[in-house]
C-alpha cells in the first residue's frame, strides 16, 4: 500500500514538473475609438494589452469624401472662381510605429487628415476668398496592429459604426 502511495506521489510530482508553461495572453486591443474633430480630421485613440516585443507598428486607415468651399466674408461666394464647392474623395492611412512597455499595455492616437484639392485653395484665395473644408464623411474606418495581425473593434466614439459625417461651420 506504501508503495502504491509512493508511486502515485511520483507519478504527480513527475506530471507537474513536466507540464509546459502557460502561454502568455495573445494581444487584444482592450478599447477603440474613432472621431471626428472640430478640423474635420478623423481620429482614433486606442488601448492594446497583452502585448510582446520592443514595438508595434500600427495601420489607421479610411476612405474621405471631402466637401471644400470658397468663402468671402465668411459666406459661400456664388461669384467665386472657382465654384463654391469642391468635392474630394481619397483613401487615407496612416502608419506609426510604437515602443512597447514593460507593462505590456499600449495606448496611443492616430490621426488621418483630409488633404485639399490641387490648385483649388489658391485660385479662392487669389480671388479674396478663404478655403475651408465643410463637410467630410469617412467610412471603411479600420485600425490593424500589423506586428500582431489584429484589428481594433471600435466600441465607442461617433464612427462606433466604421463610419460618420461631420459638417464643419465656416471659419
Amino acid at each position: 500500500m506504501k508503495a502504491i502511495a509512493i508511486a502515485a506521489l511520483f507519478a504527480l510530482a513527475a506530471s507537474v514538473a513536466g507540464a509546459a508553461p502557460a502561454a502568455a495572453p495573445s494581444p487584444i486591443f482592450a478599447s477603440a475609438t474613432a472621431e471626428v474633430n472640430q478640423s474635420g480630421f478623423l481620429y482614433t485613440t486606442f488601448k492594446e494589452v497583452n502585448l510582446t516585443g520592443t514595438s508595434v507598428r500600427y495601420l489607421f486607415q479610411a476612405d474621405v469624401t471631402a466637401t471644400y468651399s470658397c468663402l468671402l466674408n465668411g459666406y459661400a461666394s456664388r461669384k467665386a472662381s472657382p465654384p463654391t464647392e469642391d468635392v474630394k474623395q481619397e483613401a487615407l492611412q496612416n502608419t506609426v510605429e510604437m515602443t512597447v512597455p514593460n507593462n505590456g499595455k499600449l495606448g496611443g492616437g492616430i490621426a488621418l487628415v483630409p488633404i485639399p484639392t490641387d490648385g483649388q485653395e489658391a485660385a479662392c484665395t487669389s480671388s479674396g476668398g478663404t478655403y475651408h473644408l465643410v463637410k467630410v464623411s469617412y467610412s471603411q474606418i479600420h485600425l490593424w496592429d500589423t506586428s500582431n495581425n489584429i484589428e481594433a473593434d471600435f466600441t465607442s466614439g461617433a464612427c462606433a459604426s466604421g463610419a460618420c459625417t461631420m459638417f464643419l461651420p465656416g471659419k
